[in-house]
């Protein structure tokens, strides 16, 4: 198994990140969306994002933004295919539950298509449960922050 690692996204490795999840979501982030976007998971006080390396490739990504309720919305957490089952998202939600947990957030939560086994059962390995879904059939799985 290769060593995983976990990187914080800065203003620099922005279009990094933009390429990354072109790659893993390619329907869900369209070529036209701009590094601007991107910008809010690395400005203080509106969100945060992560790399995933294996074994010194980079292998997935997440990006968290916050709410006004003192939530943090999991927007994007992908994983290259060929890097799937090898621990990679796992690593990097533990890291986003943690830091979310050191900013003193309450909530943490997703939404996920009902079709995607492998996020799903992430999200519940993680202490994340089924809360409902969204008018557009997205599951909504949340985890409460124990302080």
């Amino acid at each position: 198994m290769g060593l995983i690692r976990v990187e914080t996204v800065t203003r620099d490795s922005v279009p990094k990140l933009r390429d990354l999840n072109q790659k893993i979501f390619p329907i869900l982030t369209d070529a036209r969306i701009k590094d601007s976007f991107y910008q809010k998971f690395v400005s203080d006080g509106e969100g945060f994002a992560l790399f995933g390396y294996y074994s010194d490739k980079l292998a997935g990504a997440v990006c968290c933004q916050l709410d006004e309720n003192s939530g943090l919305y999991v927007r994007f957490i992908g994983v290259i295919s060929r890097y799937r089952r090898k621990g990679v998202g796992s690593v990097l939600l533990k890291e986003v539950l943690k830091t979310a947990d050191q900013m003193g957030i309450l909530t943490v939560y997703m939404f996920v298509r009902q079709d995607n086994k492998g996020v799903c059962g992430l999200a519940r390995k993680h202490g994340l449960k089924h809360k409902g879904e969204t008018e557009s059939n997205l599951l909504i799985m949340e985890r409460k922050i124990e302080k």
